[in-house]
This record gives C-alpha cells, structure tokens and sequence, in this order.
C-alpha cells in the first residue's frame, strides 16, 4: 500500500493505522460548524451565508457605473 509518509510503500496494516490516524487527528483539528451562532469558516457554511449569496448576485451584475458615464433614462410622461 503507498501512504503519504516516508517510506510510502507500507503493508495493509499500517496503512490502514496511518489513514486512520490521520483522518481522526484532521477531524480533531477542525472546529464545530455553529452556522446558527454566526461565526462558522467552513467552506460549506461560507457558501450558503447570506453575505457570500450578495457577493455572488454583486460579481455577476457587474460593476458600477463610473461618476461621469451618462445612463440613458426614461422620461416618466
């Protein structure tokens, strides 16, 4: 089995101790999502923040016009 580690080839069982632990050491080192607290980084709660759905909305309308362009306006009659 090849692992991320020197050496990488390792047997079965040792692969399976080093995947292991790493992924219980990577779950340990991350925070609990708190979406509902407000103060959650993660990827998946960033994404769906209304802050990030603005920004979203914002980048695809493009940007503003600048001080001095002129806008065609209609006339209300």
């Amino acid at each position: 089995m090849k692992i991320v580690s020197t050496p990488h080839q390792v047997c079965f069982e040792h692969a399976l101790e080093f995947w292991t632990g790493l992924l219980i050491y990577a779950r340990d080192r991350s925070g609990l999502c708190v979406k509902h607290e407000g103060v959650c980084t993660c990827w998946s709660c960033e994404k769906s923040s209304p802050s990030y759905q603005r920004a979203l909305a914002i980048a695809a309308a493009g940007p503003s016009p600048l001080d001095h362009e002129r806008l065609p306006i209609r006339l209300a009659s």
